[in-house]
C-alpha cells in the first residue's frame, strides 16, 4: 500500500481505466478529485464582504461577472454553503437554476464548482425539493460524459442524494435517464461506480409499478450488475452491485 500511496503523491492525473486498475479504495480514489483553480482564484484569501447579504450579493452578480469573479465568486459560494444555516437563504435566491446555468459552460472551474454546489444543496431535505422541482437531474445529465471526474463524481452525488426520496426517483425515470446510467456504470471509475448503483437501488426500490421492472429489463440492468460481481473490483463495488440485485 506504501507503493500505490506514494505513487498516487507523484501522479496528478489518473484516467477512470487507471484508477480502477491501481487498486486503491474508493475513498483513496476519491481523495485524487482535486479542484482544478486558476492560479489568481485562492479560497484562503476569500472575505466575507457583505454578511448577511454575501449569498444574494454572489447570486446577483455572478451571472453578469466576468470570468475570473464568477471562479472567485463560485468558490466563495460554496464554502458559504458548508454551512447548513446559508441552505435556505441560498435557495430563496434562485441558487439551483444559477447553478443549472453555470454547468454548460466551457470553463472547467465554473463546472466543477457549481456541481459542487448543488452536491452540497442534495445533501438537505429542502434542497432536494427544489433540485426535483427544477427537473435537476435532467439538466445534469448533459454532464455524464464531462471529460473532468470531479464534475462528474459531483453530478452523480447529487444524482444518488435526490433519488434518496421517491419524487426524485420518479423524476429521475420520468426523464428516461436510467439506460443512461447503466451505460454509464461499466466506464467510470469506481467511487463514482458505487453512486451510480445506489442511485440505481434507489429507482429499483421505489419506482413503482409504472416503471418496476420494465425499466431495468429494458437496458439489460441486471447484466452489468452481474459483470460487476464477477470482475475484481474493491468489496465496496461489489456489495453495491449486490445490493442492487
Amino acid at each position: 500500500m506504501a507503493d500505490v500511496s506514494s505513487e498516487v503523491a507523484v501522479k496528478q492525473q489518473w484516467t477512470a481505466q487507471e484508477i480502477n486498475r491501481s487498486g486503491l479504495t474508493p475513498l483513496e480514489a476519491s481523495r485524487l478529485l482535486v479542484p482544478t483553480l486558476p492560479p489568481d482564484v485562492d479560497p484562503t484569501k476569500m472575505q466575507l464582504a457583505y454578511g448577511r447579504r454575501a449569498i444574494p450579493k454572489l447570486v446577483t452578480e455572478i451571472p453578469a461577472a466576468d470570468l475570473l469573479k464568477q471562479q472567485r465568486s463560485l468558490v466563495f459560494l460554496a464554502e458559504l454553503l458548508h454551512d447548513p444555516l446559508n441552505i435556505a437563504q441560498a435557495l430563496k435566491q434562485d441558487i439551483v437554476k444559477l447553478c443549472l446555468e453555470l454547468i454548460k459552460s466551457p470553463d472547467l472551474t465554473i463546472r466543477q464548482k457549481s456541481t459542487e454546489c448543488l452536491a452540497i444543496l442534495s445533501t438537505h431535505a429542502i434542497g432536494r425539493s427544489v433540485l426535483v422541482s427544477h427537473d435537476a437531474l435532467m439538466h445534469l445529465s448533459i454532464l455524464f460524459h464531462d471529460p473532468c471526474d470531479l464534475t462528474r463524481s459531483n453530478m452523480h452525488r447529487v444524482f444518488e442524494m435526490v433519488t434518496s426520496q421517491e419524487a426524485g426517483v420518479l423524476n429521475l425515470l420520468h426523464f428516461a435517464l436510467l439506460p443512461q446510467l447503466v451505460k454509464r456504470l461499466p466506464e467510470e471509475r469506481m467511487d463514482i461506480q458505487i453512486m451510480i448503483l445506489n442511485t440505481l437501488y434507489n429507482c429499483i426500490r421505489m419506482g413503482g409499478m409504472q416503471y418496476m421492472p420494465d425499466e431495468p429489463i429494458k437496458c439489460d440492468a441486471m447484466g452489468a450488475f452481474t459483470k460487476i460481481l464477477k470482475k475484481e473490483v474493491v468489496a465496496d463495488t461489489r456489495v453495491a452491485a449486490a445490493s442492487v440485485l
